[in-house]
């Protein structure tokens, strides 16, 4: 039987992270079962195509702007596509381009900013500014965590029960990239909080400042067992997390997948569009916020560590997150798909 194809459009490197990227690949994980998965992706490197190709096919694309990217891409576009965007360069002049030349459009969003020209708009962190949403009469709005587009890995995890009875091993993420160099911040003020005896480091290979990083965990350790992990699979990920009481990330995709694993969460924001993940995380009760952690000097993160130093405390953390993720899987998004499809 013919497969549909699904046609994703996202960027990703040291500069701007890999967040829209790895999405699109969640998503595809998702959706492959069903659909043809292409990633349209522009002057990906090395790292970045081998990591794409395990999903799906790729399409490097060359042009500089994105009106030239648009003559590009138009030879490449089928009338029974769906094309989903991830990322904030694709204003509506591109997205109409590209509406009227597909089946369906599709965009993931963060923001909720402008009008949505969309078939359908997907932000599994957007359920408190759901109303900001400025929609065509046709546009379907799939909101919260009921829609969370994590890896397959981590829809798995959400059936494991947790109960923590220590502290001691954190986890650390702020992403493949960390393009703000937060990372080592917040290993000094866990080396300094006085009761983590343990740290489980994650980057990925968009990560920049990796030897400075190596000279902190071998050299400035103060006797603290800290391990160094890059570029993980979604199932060493879900290890980590599980092997740790606590877990530092940002609020974008990765606090969502400690959710799923279930773990204490300290969690806070490094970038504007992380602001709606924030609020859902806090709101829900499924976090406690360090704020901005690129203001948060390392006091400030040793502040919020003791904070969250409770058994109860992280316990309590952990049985929010059971109740945000319960009706979280795949189903929801394929049906939607599976419409768009028809």
């Amino acid at each position: 039987m013919h497969k549909p194809r699904i046609l994703f459009r996202a960027d990703g490197n040291n500069k701007i992270g890999l967040g829209h990227i790895m999405r699109c690949i969640a998503l595809s994980e998702m959706l492959s079962p069903n659909f043809n998965c292409v990633f349209l992706i522009s002057k990906p490197s090395l790292e970045l195509q081998s990591i794409i190709r395990t999903f799906g096919d790729l399409i490097e694309l060359k042009s500089n702007t994105k009106i030239d990217e648009l003559f590009e891409i138009t030879p490449l576009l089928l009338s029974t596509d769906i094309v989903v965007t991830d990322g904030y360069d694709f204003n509506n002049v591109y997205l109409k381009y590209i509406k009227c030349r597909v089946h369906k459009l599709v965009v993931i969003d963060d923001l909720a900013k402008g009008e949505f020209i969309a078939d359908l708009v997907i932000n599994h962190g957007g359920e408190y500014i759901k109303d900001k949403y400025k929609t065509e009469s046709y546009t379907r709005l799939l909101i919260g965590f009921d829609y969370l587009i994590v890896r397959k890995a981590f829809i798995q995890a959400l059936t494991k029960n947790r109960v923590i009875d220590e502290i001691e091993t954190v986890f650390i993420c702020m992403g493949g990239a960390d393009p703000f160099s937060v990372t080592t911040k917040v290993i000094k003020a866990c080396i300094k909080s006085g009761f983590v005896k343990n740290i489980i480091v994650v980057i990925g290979n968009a990560y920049v400042n990796t030897n400075d990083l190596i000279n902190l965990i071998e050299n400035e350790n103060e006797g603290i067992n800290i391990k160094l992990e890059r570029n993980l699979s979604a199932e060493l990920m879900v290890d980590m997390i599980s092997a740790c009481q606590l877990s530092i990330c940002p609020a974008s995709s990765i606090s969502l997948e400690v959710c799923c694993v279930k773990s204490g969460l300290l969690t806070g924001t490094v970038i504007d569009n992380q602001f709606a993940i924030h609020e859902q995380l806090i709101r829900k009760g499924c976090a406690m916020s360090i704020g901005d952690f690129n203001k948060a000097t390392i006091e400030d993160i040793i502040t919020a560590l003791n904070e969250v130093n409770s058994v109860e405390r992280i316990n309590e953390l952990i049985r929010c997150q059971k109740l945000a993720t319960m009706r979280v899987h795949n189903e929801e998004l394929l049906k939607e798909f599976m419409k768009l499809s028809l």
